[in-house]
């Protein structure tokens, strides 16, 4: 996240600094494999070496040494499971974003497992949650999701604790399209977490899902005011005017967006997209020309220039091609 932050002209130093850094990791990494060898019987090493590879993201190596913990110290195997579970779904979410669905859903698999063991040891508050975030992810068994929440639910007064389990069922609300229970409960998440954009941002999620578009549109705003570099709120809010055909709205809260975030690949792709559909071309090019500039090897820069050139191209075929029949206004259509 600091090489991003830095002027292009900087990244390579910073890359530099960043590659020193996780050489000197990996490198005390080692001498704790060391100590491992020659202290076996000493947990704190074991736990230093996992919780130093957790931070680094090294999760298939943090797995290994949270097994041999679980496996040589017994004592505080619940606990340990619990993390386990943590890292594996971690490691989930790392194969699902390289596309690797098969390993993604064998790492979501195991996690479960362990979640399952931590609680035939111990009726934890911790291991129930888990459980319970776990379903919801999978976006399966909703309502043995909702039965770990109610159980929690049962074993604390903490208005703290009440709050993360009304998010969890606000979520589940929401997959089941049950929106006015949604925003019932994640309105009690955000009375407890006013300080929190994504209190908000769920808030508007549900009442835009109710078409209660301004109250949707207060809300939005309320995260982007305690969060106002938050690309995917400007892109939520965005998309809520394209769903209701007003495309000038969605233009304004893009460029919003952009003045707080000037150099966003994403919202600059944003804009020039709402300009193509809008169906202004010589907009949509000078923003991507100005995304070409922040970016020229971006995915998504490369993939819009395709499909701006592809309409260009039509737009050119239709204007030269003689005795064209006069057209009906074509209905607008999304892209």
């Amino acid at each position: 996240e600091f090489a991003k932050k830095q002027r292009l002209a900087d990244r390579e130093k910073a890359q530099e600094n960043l590659a020193a850094i996780a050489w000197r990791v990996m490198q005390t990494i080692y001498y704790f494999d060391a100590l491992i060898k020659q202290l076996s019987f000493d947990r704190i090493v074991y736990q230093e070496a996992a919780s130093l590879t957790l931070l680094f993201r090294q999760f298939e190596r943090c797995i290994v040494y949270l097994e041999l913990l679980i496996e040589r110290f017994p004592e505080q195997r619940a606990e340990n499971l619990r993390t386990l579970a943590t890292v594996q779904i971690d490691l989930s979410q790392k194969y699902f974003d390289r596309g690797d669905d098969e390993l993604a859903k064998r790492c979501q698999e195991r996690a479960e497992e362990a979640l399952r063991e931590s609680l035939a040891i111990e009726d934890s508050f911790a291991a129930h949650m888990s459980m319970a975030e776990l379903l919801i992810n999978m976006n399966e068994r909703l309502d043995e999701a909702e039965d770990h929440l109610l159980q929690d639910k049962a074993m604390t007064t903490d208005p703290a604790d009440e709050a993360h389990i009304a998010l969890h069922l606000g979520q589940i609300a929401m997959q089941r399209e049950q929106y006015e229970e949604a925003l019932s409960q994640y309105q009690r998440f955000a009375e407890h977490n006013a300080g929190s954009p994504d209190a908000w941002f769920n808030v508007a999620e549900a009442h835009r899902m109710l078409k209660n578009f301004e109250e949707a549109d207060a809300n939005y705003r309320r995260a982007l005011s305690l969060q106002p570099d938050d690309e995917e709120i400007y892109f939520a809010l965005s998309q809520m005017y394209v769903g209701s055909n007003q495309l000038s709205k969605a233009i304004e809260v893009i460029e919003e967006g952009l003045s707080a975030n000037p150099d966003s690949i994403f919202l600059t792709i944003s804009l020039a997209t709402l300009y193509l559909e809008s169906q202004d071309l010589r907009q949509a090019e000078i923003f991507l020309e100005k995304a070409e500039r922040i970016d020229p090897e971006s995915q998504s820069v490369l993939m819009f220039r395709q499909v701006l050139n592809l309409v260009k191209n039509e737009q050119t075929h239709y204007i030269h091609r003689p005795n064209r029949p006069k057209l009906n206004k074509p209905k607008k259509r999304r892209h």
